[in-house]
Formats: structure tokens, C-alpha cells, sequence
């Protein structure tokens, strides 16, 4: 008769246990691979950058300035980033966040070391480089 409590005891603790193990283990990953606020600029400057270039490489006149204007348009948008792009750390993932004339709005979050940036990021872009 003692030995079925004991077995019960073990096969209770199994669950709970390897859950709790579980749930700590996730949060401890997620908590070391949160992206930095560098890794949300980052990802947001490629974002400009590849579609400045698409834009580029679409142009029917090659004019042989390409990559002067490739050039300022980065150290342009190196500048504007820097100013104006945030994250905020919620430890177990993070924001992206812009301000544009006083208003700050979220526009990615960053989980397991990657950033994923809003689709209306490629609206607006789309429709500026119009």
C-alpha cells in the first residue's frame, strides 16, 4: 500500500515538475536571446536600405550615381534612425518603437534574437518612394 502513494507522488511530480522545468527553461530563453535596441535599429535600417536599392535598381536611366546616392541615402537614414528609433526590453521580448513629431508609435517587437518589423513599414515605404 505504501508503495502506491509513493508511485502516485512520482508520477504527480513528472508532471508538474518537468512543466515548471519546462516554463523556466522557455523563459530563460527567451530572456537571453531578447534582441538589443542596436538589433531593432538594425533590422529597420535594412528595411529602408533594400527598398532604397530595389528602388535604385529600377530606374531605366543608369546615371552612374547609384552608389553616391545609395551612400548619402544610408548616412541619411543611419542619422534619422538613430534619433528617432527606441525599444523598449519587456525582458521576455521587446518593442520597436518611433517617434515622428512627438508621437511615439510601436511599429515591431523583437523575440528569440530576431525583430519583425510591421507590414505597414512596406506600405509606407511604398508609397513615399511613389
Amino acid at each position: 500500500m505504501e508503495k502506491d502513494k509513493l508511485s502516485g507522488y512520482t508520477r504527480s511530480f513528472d508532471r508538474k515538475g518537468w512543466t515548471i522545468i519546462g516554463s523556466i527553461f522557455l523563459a530563460l530563453l527567451l530572456l537571453v536571446t531578447n534582441p538589443s535596441q542596436d538589433k531593432h535599429k538594425l533590422a529597420l535600417k535594412d528595411k529602408f536600405i533594400g527598398s532604397i536599392t530595389k528602388e535604385l535598381e529600377k530606374q531605366k536611366e543608369k546615371t552612374g550615381m547609384e552608389g553616391l546616392q545609395l551612400s548619402v541615402a544610408t548616412m541619411f537614414i543611419d542619422n534619422i534612425i538613430d534619433k528617432t528609433v527606441t525599444s523598449q526590453n519587456w525582458l521576455l521580448f521587446s518593442t520597436t518603437k518611433i517617434t515622428i513629431d512627438g508621437s511615439e508609435k510601436t511599429i515591431g517587437f523583437g523575440i528569440l534574437g530576431h525583430v519583425y518589423l510591421s507590414s505597414k513599414i512596406d506600405d509606407a515605404l511604398n508609397e513615399g518612394l511613389k
